[in-house]
Formats: C-alpha cells, sequence, structure tokens
C-alpha cells in the first residue's frame, strides 16, 4: 500500500469537489426562485462536506505515509485499523 498515492487521489478529489462547489454557487447566482436556490445549497452543503472529509482523509493518510514510511503491509493496516476500531492508540 502506497500512503502518499493514496493521499494523494484523495486531494485530486477534494480539488474535483471544490470545483463542483464554485460551479454550484454559480448556478445559484441564476437561480430563479427560492426552491431552486434551496436545493442549490443543499447540494452545496452535501459537497462542502464531502469536500472537508477528502481533505481531513488526505492529511491523516499522508500522516500515516510519513509515520510508518511510504509503504506498509496490508496485515499492518489492518491491524492499525482493528486498534482505531477499538479506541485504541497505535
Amino acid at each position: 500500500m502506497n500512503y502518499m498515492n493514496w493521499a494523494k487521489e484523495y486531494s485530486a478529489q477534494a480539488e474535483t469537489l471544490k470545483t463542483c462547489i464554485d460551479r454550484e454557487k454559480s448556478a445559484l447566482k441564476l437561480a430563479v426562485n427560492k426552491d431552486e436556490e434551496k436545493t442549490i445549497n443543499r447540494r452545496i452543503q452535501i459537497l462542502r462536506s464531502m469536500y472537508r472529509e477528502a481533505v481531513l482523509t488526505a492529511d491523516l493518510i499522508d500522516s500515516r505515509g510519513k509515520r510508518y514510511g511510504d509503504n506498509i503491509s496490508e496485515n499492518s493496516f489492518n491491524r492499525e485499523v482493528d486498534l482505531i476500531g477499538k479506541g485504541i492508540s497505535a
């Protein structure tokens, strides 16, 4: 598993989401009624949530890569996930 590439994928996805948010903001300016504004605002909220999650995940994966080295065995990864799931810091 290559953490740095994985983190880059999440960062790229975050940028794609940011582009979608900007596009929806432009559409919001052209909304013709309150219902359309409400729908667009809801989409923006969902996209912002997804964006923040992608950025956070990219940062976490990047820090794991720096902590453990770029490559880590699948068994070590699964062990850490199990520990985190149990509320234990690895």
